[in-house]
């Protein structure tokens, strides 16, 4: 899935310093941030991405403005 997600992303004219960083999870990192933009609950996201854990979903969506996850923080206060 690497060398796919490489090659699209190259053919897309991307900077190779951005190909370079590209794995198979790229596309679960990005749903999951994309899911924290939108909105979703940490339950929701948890559900749409198989995770059992939220320590893995919070890894995921570590990287998106802080504005993202201070509203993430608060859906996701009701659950602890």
């Amino acid at each position: 899935m690497n060398r796919i997600y490489k090659r699209l992303a190259a053919r897309a004219g991307l900077p190779e310093d951005v190909v370079e960083q590209i794995s198979g999870h790229s596309m679960r990192v990005g749903h999951a941030q994309d899911m924290v933009n939108n909105g979703k609950s940490l339950p929701m996201i948890m559900s749409k991405g198989r995770w059992s854990k939220s320590d893995t979903v919070m890894r995921y969506v570590e990287h998106i403005p802080l504005h993202n996850l201070e509203y993430f923080d608060k859906l996701t206060a009701t659950v602890k």
